[in-house]
Parts: C-alpha cells; sequence; structure tokens
C-alpha cells in the first residue's frame, strides 16, 4: 500500500505477502525450537507453569480490555484503507474504545491481585505480565494487518524476537528466574506495541478530526468480543482450570504440548493470515469470484499442511517431547497426542469461520458456532480435568474444535459445495498415511537416538510426502513447481 496524496493504492500481491509472512512463520516456528529446550530444562516443570499460568490470567484481562478490536479492526481498517482520512478517524475511534476499557479492566485487575489466594502469592510476577495488559492498547496489530504491512510485521518481530532469544539464553539461569523469564516476554511484546505505534504514523494522521462515529462500533466489537470470549474458554481457560484445579505441574505439562501444537498451528494457518483482509476488501467490493477462488486456495493449503503436520506429530509426540522438553515433560506426550489434531482441526474452521464468514458481517453466525464449542469445553473440563489433568483438558479441546468446525460447515455448506473442496483432501491423506508407515517401517527397525529418531523419521516422511504428490500431480505442489520454473528462466 503507497499513500499517495488522500489515498491508498493497493501494489501488494498476495504472493508478496504469503512470502514474507511465510518468514515470519518460519521464526516463529524456529524461535520455539531454539529457546523451549533450554527454557523447559531451565526452568522445570514447576516455574514454567507458574508463568504460563500467570499470562494465561493476564490473556483474559487483555481479552477484556481489548473487546473485539484485534479481529473487527482488520475488517473494518481494510474496508476504508484507501482513504486515509477515513482510516484515520477509523483508528482513533477503536483506539479511544480499547483505552476506556484498558482503564477499567486494569483497576478491576488490581482489586483481584489482592482478593484472589493463587494471584497475591506471586504478586510481582502477576504485575510483570500485567504490563502486557497496560501497553497492548498502542499494539494496533489489526491496522497492519488491514494495511497488508507484512514487510514491517516481518522486520519487526525478527528484531524483537532476536532480542528474546539473546536475553532467554543469557539471563535464564535456573528455576529462580521464573521471574525474568516473564519479564523477558512481557518486554517482547511492550517493544512490539511501541514499534507499532510510532511507525503508524505513516499511515495514520493524529490530528484531531472531530464528529467521531464510536457508536456504530459498538455493536460488530461486542459480536467480535463474545466470540473472543468463546473462544477463550477453550484457548486459555483450559490452563486457568489446571492451575487452580490440578496445580502448576499439570500446568507445566499442558503448557509443553500446548507450545508444540501452537508451533504447528502457525504453520498450518499462515496463508490465512494473509488473505483475511484482502477477503474482507473484496467481499465489501462485491468481487465473489476472487473470494471464492481465494477462499479456495485457503482451503487448499490447509489440506496440505494440516493433514501431514497432523499424522507425524501424533505419531511422532513422544521423541518430539523429550527432546524439546526433556524426561522431566514425559507427563506431556499423552496431552500432545490429543492437542495436535486440533491443528487440522482449529485450522479448517480458521477458513470456514474467519475468512468464510466474517468478511460477509457473518459473525454472528460465527459466534453460535463458538459458543457451541465454549459449551462443550467447558462441559469437559469439568469432567475430565479433575480425574486426567492435562491429558483431560486436551481431549476436551480436541472435541471442542470438532464440534465448532461441524457447525461452521453447516451454515456455509452452500458455498462449501460450490467451490467443492472435499477433491482436495485425498491426495494429502493418502500421501500422509503411506509417508508415516515408511517412516515407522525404518525407525522401529533401527536404534536411534531422539534426535536421530526425529531426523531420519522427518527426512523420509517429508520426502515421501512431496514425492507422492508430485507423482499424483496434486495441484498445488504443480503450482509451485510451475512458479519455480518461471522464476528460474526470469
Amino acid at each position: 500500500l503507497k499513500i499517495k496524496g488522500n489515498k491508498m493504492h493497493e501494489t501488494k500481491s498476495i504472493k508478496k505477502n504469503f512470502l514474507l509472512n511465510s518468514i515470519l512463520t518460519v521464526t516463529t516456528v524456529l524461535v520455539p525450537l531454539i529457546t523451549f529446550p533450554y527454557i523447559s530444562r531451565v526452568l522445570l516443570v514447576e516455574a514454567n507453569g507458574k508463568v504460563n499460568f500467570a499470562s494465561s490470567v493476564i490473556n483474559y484481562f487483555v481479552m477484556f480490555s481489548a473487546l473485539g478490536i484485534p479481529t473487527y479492526g482488520i475488517r473494518a481498517c481494510a474496508r476504508v484503507r484507501d482513504d486515509k482520512e477515513q482510516l484515520s478517524k477509523t483508528v482513533h475511534e477503536l483506539l479511544f474504545i480499547n483505552t476506556v476499557m484498558t482503564v477499567i479492566t486494569y483497576t478491576v485487575f488490581l482489586c483481584s491481585l489482592f482478593l484472589v489466594p493463587q494471584f497475591s502469592q506471586e504478586k510481582t510476577l502477576f504485575l510483570i505480565t500485567s504490563l502486557n495488559l497496560l501497553l497492548n492498547v498502542v499494539g494496533m496489530n489489526w491496522l497492519y494487518s488491514a494495511l497488508e504491512e507484512y514487510k514491517y510485521i516481518t522486520i519487526r518481530s525478527l528484531i524483537v524476537k532476536l532480542f528474546s532469544v539473546i536475553c532467554i539464553f543469557t539471563l535464564l539461569h535456573s528455576p529462580k528466574d521464573y521471574k525474568i523469564y516473564a519479564l523477558i516476554l512481557v518486554v517482547s511484546t511492550v517493544g512490539s506495541n511501541l514499534f507499532n505505534f510510532v511507525y503508524s504514523r505513516h499511515f495514520v494522521s493524529y490530528k484531531y478530526y472531530g464528529h467521531y462515529e464510536i457508536k456504530k462500533h459498538l455493536k460488530p466489537i461486542v459480536t467480535f468480543f463474545a466470540t473472543t470470549v468463546a473462544i477463550s474458554i477453550y484457548a486459555n481457560l483450559d490452563t486457568v482450570m489446571l492451575g487452580f484445579v490440578a496445580g502448576d505441574i499439570e500446568v507445566g505439562y499442558y503448557s509443553a504440548a500446548l507450545k508444540i501444537r501452537n508451533t504447528l498451528a502457525t504453520l498450518a494457518v499462515s496463508l490465512g493470515t494473509v488473505l483475511l483482509p484482502r477477503l474482507s476488501y473484496w467481499a465489501q467490493n462485491k468481487e465473489i469470484e476472487k473470494f471464492k477462488m481465494a477462499l479456495k486456495k485457503s482451503f487448499q493449503f490447509m489440506f496440505f499442511m494440516a493433514i501431514p503436520i497432523t499424522v507425524y506429530f501424533v505419531i511422532y509426540a513422544k521423541p518430539t517431547i523429550l527432546l524439546f522438553s526433556g524426561k522431566d515433560y514425559a507427563g506431556a506426550i499423552l496431552p500432545t497426542q490429543w492437542l495436535v489434531p486440533t491443528v487440522f482441526f482449529a485450522g479448517l474452521s480458521n477458513v470456514t469461520g474467519t475468512q468464510a464468514m466474517v468478511p460477509f458481517g457473518n459473525e454472528n453466525k460465527m459466534l453460535i458456532s463458538i459458543l457451541w464449542g465454549a459449551v462443550t469445553n467447558f462441559s469437559l473440563n469439568c469432567v475430565l480435568i479433575p480425574k486426567y489433568g492435562s491429558a483431560g483438558a486436551a481431549f476436551a479441546t480436541m472435541i471442542t474444535e470438532v464440534v465448532v468446525l461441524g457447525i461452521q460447515c453447516v451454515y456455509i455448506r452452500k458455498l462449501l459445495s460450490e467451490i467443492k473442496i472435499i477433491k482436495f483432501v485425498w491426495k494429502p491423506a493418502i500421501a500422509s498415511i503411506i509417508s508415516i508407515l515408511c517412516s515407522l517401517y525404518v525407525t522401529t527397525h533401527v536404534t536411534l537416538s531422539l534426535f536421530g529418531e526425529l531426523a531420519v523419521s522427518s527426512l523420509i516422511f517429508g520426502l515421501g510426502y512431496i514425492s507422492i504428490l508430485i507423482f499424483a500431480k496434486e495441484e498445488l505442489m504443480m503450482q509451485v513447481f510451475s512458479d519455480l520454473k518461471k522464476k528460474l528462466k526470469e
């Protein structure tokens, strides 16, 4: 997007955005692979659990202070991104709402810090993590997503991630350093937020315009907020309930499994992150054929990525956890096996919900599906966590994602029928099954270290998967090769 006078003109291609986002995705995956084994072994299960418990609690307060702005802001800004004045006014209005809610929410947090025993026992830790709440208002990630400013997002993230990696390896030496670890996480987030606010002046004017329309945002923001609350029930409530019911050790197990799951999910939804603002733009401008074509590609990419990821890491959950977290985290193996399938189910619901429903203003239907998921998750957590701990929470999350996806598919069944997504499932599924059988045959007949088992199995699985898809002339794979040939000829 380039500013010309008072207009913004669309100059970025989806391929370029996807390339930049892929760089960001790779670093997002690599950083946990580099740091988490060290963090797990230095902090151990209990201290790691304390930090994750505090972070999960603060995430709830952040969620209330932000309302539904993180998602709604993308759509609202994407629709007016061609007009700098309207974009600026929209940003001002959303920042005002966010600021008011942050003041209210932080006041409630300070009261709870003294009233809730689990919080007051770790006041310093909670105060450190609460900085995320205070400075979340200037983060404005929704603005940069709406403007498709992936070059800036990528550069900023690389700088912040490099800083956090250096701090982790130089400042963490024992379980007693868990508060330092929390501070590192906070500084990384706060640093990104401050960068965002300063850089936003390239796109937004902060002069006073007057005639602000706060009310028009409230209804959709509340709807998105309700959706966020429902999602958080099975995104954060698992960790919070584990902390209250099962203790820090079970939180530590669950956090290790969740770290693996979230890293894998980042890979699976990388294209969707790029497409959302463009889908909103096309929906607003009634360019339905472009919308359907992009949505079909998103489904295709999701099957291509999520199916092999799910199959491989369910089978190789044990060496993955033991290698990256250590033997003390053996209790995280089963939770990982239950959580990894959510990469597939949640990835698809990201397409059916956020990408297919939100651009057309159907967030109410998405909310209904997520509310059903929230009820399912809370009910299952109440039954399973006391008896099965982290494994029960992971199983509840998996079932929840299936329920959400199923309901959303019913709502958009006509659209799904038009773009015929089923035909994109079979080749990745068959290729994954054949490849995992080949990997298992080798790794069960050869004695290998944990690293060796993962290295050999992933190599066989990856090469097998790609080879089978090439042989089967899978559409997405063929397109990648076609693009590479064009680039080489240039």
